[in-house]
């Protein structure tokens, strides 16, 4: 609603004695002070409000009456903090969904530990595991990570699944410290969290360079090993956390399938199978937009990857080198024809670890996390 409807719809609602007017404009604290000055009621507002600087002009004009801060927005609980005795009244509600219409789970909330002793339920094998394990392959015994939304999230699933979650810490730039995250439209929580620090922190702790490795889903990358995660098919979606998190990670490694649109794979018999190709190209001659750039990455001797179902790319002077690719793949036919750049093929060119497409475990505790622990 704009501002001068908002004001109209205000006058007309002040005879109905509404308790309040939720967010009657776009968030500005320009705007709603325009608004409070123009109406009688109350004006609620806060969840697209982030981090508690932002709600500073709002108090100093006291154009809010009615704070409603986001937790998953404005850094956290341990972010809002409020004075008990300016509490006038604590509403509860009743069957209050903890996550996306989940209900409340104290292994989430971190009252509970979740007993992982148990053989757990394994991840189905997807691609979207596939490159989950390629990516758990990257990590050593100390090492603190972080993990983003999307293609990225099934990894803590999966080093639960070889019991290897406490070889290394996962954050989530929630605030999440440790534990396994969830997926999907519940990620940003965690069973068996370590702990939870306020968003502010956390990034203090990337931008300060706390990282080891960094694993974030790409929307298109390029054959200089520019990603793109803010703005593509014409729609403006945001870095979020995207630009903090990865410049100053030791190693960045950026996941996601070759193809999207439309896109069609099972895993089947030690192989990638492709029953019907995506229709958008990932991989692009020059992104539009650049969110992580690749050459600034090579000048500071940042290790990057690119790992996808049927291929990992490792950043390299002068751009995207192929270093390994699936079993059953045609390099022509399944990776260079669905690229719209040729990208260098390393002469030590193998292929990815067939354990990656095998139904059981990798086995990764005895061959991968062993001997001296990392030193930080």
């Amino acid at each position: 609603m704009e501002t001068s409807g908002a004001i109209r719809f205000a006058k007309i609602l002040k005879k109905y004695d509404v308790m309040f007017f939720e967010e009657p404009d776009t968030p500005s604290p320009y705007l709603t002070k325009y608004i409070a000055d123009e109406v009688d009621i109350p004006l609620a507002g806060g969840e697209r409000i982030y981090g508690r600087w932002q709600f500073v002009p709002y108090f100093e004009e006291h154009s809010l009456q009615i704070i409603q801060p986001d937790l998953g927005n404005c850094g956290g609980f341990t972010e809002v903090k409020i004075p008990g005795h300016l509490v006038d009244a604590i509403v509860v509600v009743p069957n209050q969904p903890q996550l996306y219409g989940v209900p409340t789970s104290g292994f989430v909330s971190g009252r509970y530990i979740q007993d992982f002793s148990e053989e757990p339920e394994a991840m189905p094998l997807t691609e979207r595991k596939v490159i989950a394990r390629r990516a758990l392959m990257e990590v050593e015994s100390g090492y603190i990570g972080n993990v983003g939304v999307g293609i990225c999230d099934g990894i803590g699933v999966v080093a639960k699944e070889e019991g290897v979650s406490e070889e290394f810490t996962l954050t989530v730039e929630t605030g999440i410290v440790g534990g396994v995250s969830a997926q999907g439209i519940y990620f940003g929580a965690s069973v068996n969290a370590r702990a939870v620090v306020d968003m502010p922190s956390q990034f203090d702790f990337y931008d300060g360079g706390g990282l080891d490795i960094s694993f974030l889903s790409f929307a298109e990358f390029d054959e200089e090993g520019n990603v793109n995660v803010h703005k593509f098919n014409g729609k403006i979606m945001g870095t979020g956390g995207f630009v903090d998190i990865c410049q100053n990670s030791r190693k960045a490694v950026f996941a996601g399938t070759l193809k999207t649109g439309g896109l069609r794979e099972r895993v089947e018999d030690g192989k990638i199978r492709i029953d019907q190709e995506g229709r958008f190209v990932k991989a692009v001659k020059r992104v539009p937009e650049i969110t992580f750039n690749g050459k600034d990455a090579v000048r500071r001797g940042q290790e990057v990857l690119f790992i996808t179902e049927r291929a990992v790319f490792r950043l390299e002077e002068g751009g995207l080198v192929l270093t390994e690719v699936a079993p059953g793949m045609d390099l022509e036919k399944d990776i260079f024809s669905q690229m719209a750049f040729r990208p260098r093929v390393s002469e030590n060119l193998k292929e990815m670890d067939p354990r990656l497409f095998r139904p059981e475990k990798m086995g990764v505790r005895q061959t991968q996390f062993h001997g001296n622990p990392h030193v930080r």
